[in-house]
Order: C-alpha cells, then sequence, then structure tokens
C-alpha cells in the first residue's frame, strides 16, 4: 500500500512493505528485491520494509537487501528497515553494522 507524505517543499511517496515470511533466505530476498525494484520504478522515493513478522535471515537475504538499498540510493530515494523485534535479527544486523548503512528501527 502506498501513502504519500507531506515533504517541505514536495510530495514525496512512500510505501510500507510487510515482509511476511518468516524467513529472508535466497528465493524470497529475490521476491522482495523485485518488490523494492517495482516500487522505485513507479516513483515511491521512501521504502520502509516492516520486519515485525521476520525471524531469520540469511547472507543471501542480506546481500539482496544491500542491493535493493543501492537501487533506492541511485533513485535519490531512502530504504529503512522498521520494527525489528526478533533478537536474532537485531543480532545480525547490528553483528554486519547494517544500521550503520541504512536506517533500521528496533522495537
Amino acid at each position: 500500500m502506498g501513502v504519500v507524505i507531506m515533504n517541505e517543499h514536495q510530495h514525496v511517496k512512500k510505501v510500507v512493505i510487510c515482509v511476511k515470511n518468516h524467513e529472508i533466505n535466497a528465493n524470497r530476498s529475490r521476491v522482495l528485491k523485485k518488490k523494492i525494484i517495482s516500487h522505485i520504478d513507479n516513483d515511491y522515493k521512501v521504502i520502509e520494509l516492516d520486519f515485525s513478522d521476520v525471524y531469520k535471515i540469511d547472507s543471501l537475504g542480506i546481500a539482496q537487501l544491500l542491493i535493493g538499498y543501492r537501487k533506492v540510493s541511485e533513485a535519490a530515494g531512502k530504504l529503512r528497515i522498521i520494527n525489528v523485534n526478533n533478537e536474532y535479527i537485531k543480532t545480525i544486523i547490528k553483528l554486519i553494522h547494517l544500521d550503520n548503512i541504512m536506517e533500521v528501527k528496533f522495537n
């Protein structure tokens, strides 16, 4: 679902993608990356990934997130991860310093 938010000087399209897979692995992360790119192609500038139901992520999942982040950045947008509440996911994000690369909101 897309939401338009106001910026001081312009309208910015924002979308929240709810990740309902519980696990972001090689196959599921490719689908997620395609969704991110599709939103970029439709002029969304702020893309938030809701990780409230994510319990596991593998190295290929992380790689796809970084590719998605790069694509969003190249389009002058922002990719954020929100609602991270699983301790395993928090640990992985902090260990690889993903929270230093992109905005991550922990619960």
